[in-house]
């Protein structure tokens, strides 16, 4: 499988780059809100035309619209628009029974995805996300189930626990009664130490 779908950006990119205005009349580009496309797993930061594999697995992607007011940062969950699902997203996942859309592309530069642009989110395999910046709730066992964190507003990543940031599901509390909103599960362990961190997830918002 190629590792890039005909006539849509890479993975690391959007649609429209990061110098054209963009603005609310969209075009025919429309059409291509939720097309959805596999790519081979492989680690960000890597040296441009490099791409060692980080697992010998593929996860889907879906193509969507960031229609919200501010940018959309990579290896955060995103929610899908009111009204636009499986098109279009305006926020960062920001309570414990969110329905999240996916995990903004984790290839994307630290300033992420801009309103109204195109862009990939990872629906079903592995990728970076980030835990809760609470340090009890970055403490997460290797295969456990992970959802969104409660916070104040769907933009405050540097809040308290961090909009667009997972938790661990701890059997017998009030987390265990929103195992369906279940987001992936973690792929490796984490401690109080890695709060607010990444940490490699294998994602279960779609079948892959």
């Amino acid at each position: 499988m190629a590792d890039i779908a005909a006539g849509l950006p890479e993975l690391g990119r959007t649609y429209h780059g990061p110098n054209k205005t963009l603005d609310a009349t969209y075009g025919t580009d429309v059409g291509l809100e939720g097309r959805t496309a596999r790519f081979d797993d492989y680690a960000p930061g890597q040296a441009a035309g490099v791409k060692v594999l980080r697992s010998n697995r593929q996860k889907t992607c879906m193509l969507v619209r960031n229609t919200g007011a501010f940018n959309l940062l990579p290896k955060h969950t995103c929610s899908w628009a009111t009204g636009y699902h499986g098109k279009r997203v305006a926020g960062h996942g920001r309570t414990l029974d969110a329905t999240i859309a996916g995990i903004v592309d984790e290839h994307l530069p630290t300033a992420g995805v801009r309103q109204h642009d195109l862009f990939w989110i990872t629906v079903a395999g592995p990728t970076l996300t980030k835990l809760s910046r609470t340090a009890a709730e970055a403490v997460v066992l290797e295969f456990g189930c992970l959802i969104s964190v409660t916070s104040a507003t769907s933009n405050g990543v540097t809040d308290a626990a961090g909009a667009g940031h997972l938790d661990a599901i701890v059997d017998g509390t009030v987390d265990a009664l929103n195992i369906f909103k279940k987001v992936g599960i973690a792929l490796s362990a984490a401690t109080t130490a890695d709060t607010g961190n990444d940490l490699l997830a294998d994602i279960t918002l779609m079948p892959s």
